[in-house]
């Protein structure tokens, strides 16, 4: 099956990108009408999220000799219990963290980092759910029925026609260099 990413926003991003087995094309053209399987809008900003990233994000930080509890008082998240995986906070207070450290490690290549160490488990039961779906369609509709991850920033729209699935991401809010941080 080809999968189709479809990105519409006012950033500029690369026209397309051919990746092997399976095959993923990525494309700024409108996706054309299909079949929509999972749909995801925008959450309000004040929207409750886990914090199995804020977690892991920490956790990297704190590998790194940062001192997690000074940063998470700067950004007035002192109370904040992120050893707790039921722990909960605002996808704004999400965007302070992660600007913050933006701010402090900048160019200094975090998200790869953090991708390297990121597992399913980050995800919390849901991530599990996704691992053991039949196929990438079931994957796909569990974690859009469940996941709340992109808070106000993008619409995404799963579509398919045949062989083919297309993935539509509307960038809904500018957060300038944030964006990375919520791709």
């Amino acid at each position: 099956m080809d999968l189709v990413y479809t990105q519409t926003s006012q950033y500029e991003y690369s026209d397309i990108y051919e990746y092997p087995t399976p095959k993923l094309r990525i494309t700024q053209e409108s996706a054309t009408p299909m079949t929509v399987i999972a749909e995801y809008l925008p959450t309000d900003h004040r929207y409750q999220l886990g914090t199995l990233d804020v977690a892991l994000l920490l956790n990297v930080l704190n590998e790194r000799g940062i001192n997690t509890a000074q940063l998470l008082k700067s950004t007035g998240l002192e109370t904040l219990d992120w050893l707790n995986p039921q722990c909960q906070i605002t996808y704004s207070d999400k965007l302070v963290l992660f600007g913050k450290v933006n701010q402090m490690l900048a160019n200094d290549g975090l998200g790869i980092t953090l991708g390297e160490f990121a597992k399913f488990s980050h995800f919390g039961v849901l991530g599990y759910a996704i691992l053991c779906s039949q196929s990438v369609e079931e994957a796909v509709r569990t974690g859009f029925k469940y996941l709340r991850l992109n808070g106000p920033v993008f619409a995404v729209k799963v579509t398919i026609e045949g062989e083919i699935a297309a993935i539509c991401i509307k960038n809904t809010l500018d957060i300038g260099e944030l964006l990375p941080f919520c791709t």
